[in-house]
């Protein structure tokens, strides 16, 4: 029996980040309990080394690439909150 572990992100900031260092796609979900929206990244080690990245005192990020990380991110939050009320 394999039994996959997910990482649920709550932080969009940590998200945005991901996003716009790995180029990979999160997938969005609605936590049942709070209505909160969290991130699901696949567990690799690019990611792993990301969230380790982020977590250091001054990460470097491209700003430019992080807000439009952060935009597709919300985008994509606005479109399940709206599939959601259909």
């Amino acid at each position: 029996m394999t039994q996959t572990s997910e990482k649920r992100i709550y932080s969009l900031n940590l998200g945005a980040y991901l996003l716009s260092t790995t180029h990979i796609m999160p997938e969005i979900r609605r936590d049942e309990e709070t209505g909160s929206f969290y991130l699901i990244f696949p567990q690799t080690e690019e990611i792993k080394k990301g969230i380790h990245d982020f977590k250091q005192a001054n990460p470097k990020i491209e700003i430019h690439s992080f807000l439009n990380a952060v935009k597709q991110i919300r985008q994509s939050i606005k479109t399940k909150e709206a599939q959601a009320l259909q």
